[in-house]
C-alpha cells in the first residue's frame, strides 16, 4: 500500500527588516534567512545603511559605543496542514493521520567583539488533532537551540571557532546533513562543531553529536574556493560523516545500522550559468547486512539577464 501525502502550509517571519528598501549589504551578510543565526545585522550601525523602520530597532540593538556589540531579537510562525494515508504502510489499523502542524520560534541572537557570540532559540510545536503524534512534528514548549561561538585567531591568515550546544548543521547541498523543515521539529544536534578558516579560502568543519543515545554523527567537512583560469567562482567540497543509529521501525523493533559516507562536490557559476556536481560513497552495516551505495547528483542552471 503506498502512503499518499497532501500537504498546505503558511509561514510568517516576524521581525525581519524591510527588504524593499535600498541600502547598500555587504556580500554574505544581512537577511533575513530561514535559519536565524545565518542573518548579521552588523551592518545596520551605518548611518547611511539605516532606513529608520520598526524593524530595524529589532534586528540591530547596539550595545555601547562599539558597533560589533548588539543584540538580534526575532521569531517565526508556521502552520501547516498534513494529511497522511496509509501513514505505516498498513501495518497498523486505521493508519490514517490528520492534522494541523504548529511551529512558533522566538530568538535571541548576541554579538560581542566579532569574536563572541550567544543564540538562543524557545520554540513550541504542536501537531493538532494528529492520529499519532510523532517527535518530528510534537515538541512542546522547549530549547530549540542554545549555543555559543568563539573566535580566535592562530595567525594573521588562519583562525579558529568552536561551537559547543544545541543547533542545526545544514552542510553543502544539504543531501545528507540537513535541517529537516519539511516536518515541524527541526533536527537539531547536541554536540560540538568547530571550525577552521584560511584567508576565506578554505574552511575545514569538524563535528561530534553524542547526547542522542540512539543516533551519533561525527566527521569531517571541507570547503575549498578554487583558482581557475576558465571557470569563474568554482568551489570544492570533500567530507566524509559515520553515523551510528538505533533506528526505530514501524513494527516498534530497532535496527542498529553504522553507516558511513564519503564524497565530493564541484560547483560555482560560470558567467550566466551555474553548475553543482556531487558524488556519494556509502558502506557500513544495517543490521547483519552489509550496505554499498552510491549517488550521483547534477543540477546546472542559467540565469537570464533582465533589463530595468
Amino acid at each position: 500500500m503506498i502512503m499518499e501525502k497532501i500537504s498546505l502550509g503558511l509561514c510568517l517571519i516576524f521581525f525581519l527588516e524591510n527588504i524593499y528598501a535600498q541600502r547598500v549589504i555587504p556580500d554574505d551578510l544581512g537577511g533575513p534567512r530561514f535559519i536565524a543565526w545565518n542573518n548579521d545585522y552588523q551592518y545596520l550601525s551605518g548611518f547611511d545603511n539605516k532606513q529608520n523602520t520598526w524593524s530595524e530597532n529589532l534586528n540591530y540593538i547596539g550595545l555601547g559605543s562599539n558597533p560589533e556589540n548588539y543584540l538580534t531579537i526575532g521569531g517565526e510562525g508556521r502552520w501547516m496542514y498534513e494529511y497522511l494515508n496509509h501513514a505505516s504502510a498498513n501495518l497498523n489499523p486505521n493508519d490514517r493521520n490528520e492534522s494541523v502542524a504548529q511551529r512558533l520560534r522566538f530568538f535571541e541572537d548576541l554579538h560581542f567583539n566579532k569574536n563572541f557570540r550567544l543564540f538562543l532559540e524557545l520554540g513550541d510545536n504542536w501537531a493538532f488533532d494528529a492520529e499519532v503524534p510523532t517527535p518530528a512534528n510534537y515538541d512542546a514548549f522547549d530549547i530549540q537551540k542554545l549555543f555559543f561561538d568563539y573566535r580566535f585567531n592562530l595567525t594573521d591568515d588562519i583562525n579558529f571557532s568552536f561551537r559547543p550546544g544545541r543547533f542545526v548543521m545544514p552542510l553543502g547541498s544539504k543531501i545528507i546533513v540537513s535541517t529537516r523543515d519539511g516536518s515541524n521539529v527541526q533536527y537539531n544536534y547536541d554536540g560540538l562543531r568547530a571550525w577552521l578558516n584560511y584567508k576565506d579560502h578554505v574552511k575545514v568543519d569538524l563535528f561530534d553529536d553524542k547526547t542522542d543515545q540512539n543516533l551519533e554523527l561525527k566527521g569531517i567537512y571541507v570547503n575549498s574556493k578554487l583558482d581557475n583560469q576558465r571557470l569563474s567562482q568554482p568551489q570544492l567540497d570533500v567530507y566524509y560523516f559515520d553515523m551510528h543509529h538505533d533506528q526505530r521501525m514501524l513494527t516498534n523493533t530497532f535496527v542498529e545500522q553504522n553507516r558511513k559516507s564519503i564524497g565530493a562536490r564541484l560547483f560555482g557559476r560560470h558567467k550566466s550559468f551555474n553548475y553543482d556536481l556531487e558524488y556519494i560513497q556509502q558502506f557500513g552495516k544495517y543490521g547483519d547486512q552489509d550496505i554499498d551505495a552510491y549517488a550521483v547528483f547534477s543540477n546546472f542552471g542559467y540565469t537570464f539577464k533582465q533589463n530595468y
